[in-house]
């Protein structure tokens, strides 16, 4: 089912809007920073993508957490440069890549910003201390990547035609740009997937996300 992006924009805002996110497209300079962020990351470390990937290709969501901001820039490397970047957002904000802006990509742009609002619900919930967390334990990393990669996956089936075993595979081979070699980590990566493969393999979606895109999408004008 291809989608139109523009039209998925559209959803995509009003999604974020209701949950109190700001959306922010590629061309900002504030994502400039991530992507050298990230890139720094993953020379000092293996963790993350180099900058020529994260550029084109990564989205992130970067937390506005108030009077505590200045502890954001314990987080190696990357800290210093979120805790600026925070700095400037009224509100947590979610950066787009280029990659999602191409045509007929509505699906994807819905499946990354279901990914990415659950990272700001996360946020919400855990403030500076599931932040420092995030940044600082892998298995809080993975923890929390692994279900927001089940949306990505759960569109993929719905939106482009890809069966539970390839729309998972897809987001297993990211797993180890999150945590680099930590195998107890990835670990659990893999079993959350693995629980999410069973039931999409069902028909099921076990994030209940795509329902919401398809509302989504439905207010923004698509025919149903």
């Amino acid at each position: 089912m291809k989608i139109d992006t523009n039209l998925a924009l559209r959803a995509a805002h009003a999604l974020t809007d209701a949950a109190g996110v700001d959306l922010v497209l590629p061309g900002d300079p504030r994502r400039e920073a991530v992507v050298l962020a990230l890139g720094a990351l993953h020379k000092l470390s293996g963790r993350g993508w180099n900058v020529d990937h994260a550029r084109e290709s990564v989205c992130v969501t970067v937390p506005a957490i108030g009077p505590a901001l200045d502890l954001l820039g314990l987080v190696p490397v990357v800290g210093e440069v979120f805790r600026a970047l925070a700095g400037t957002q009224r509100r947590t904000t979610i950066y787009l890549s280029p990659s999602l802006m191409g045509e007929g990509r509505g699906g994807a742009v819905m499946g990354v910003v279901q990914h990415e609002l659950g990272h700001a619900g996360d946020i919400a919930r855990g403030g500076l201390a599931w932040c420092l967390a995030y940044g600082l334990v892998p298995e809080v990393t993975m923890g929390a990547e692994a279900p927001c990669m089940a949306c990505d996956a759960a569109h993929m089936v719905a939106f482009d035609g890809l069966d539970a075993d390839a729309a998972c595979a897809d987001r297993e081979a990211t797993l180890r740009a999150y945590v680099g070699d930590d195998e107890a980590a990835l670990r659990l990566g893999r079993g959350l997937l693995e629980q999410v493969r069973a039931s999409l393999r069902l028909g099921v979606d076990p994030t209940g996300t795509v329902l919401e895109s398809l509302a989504a999408l439905a207010a923004a004008g698509m025919e149903m």
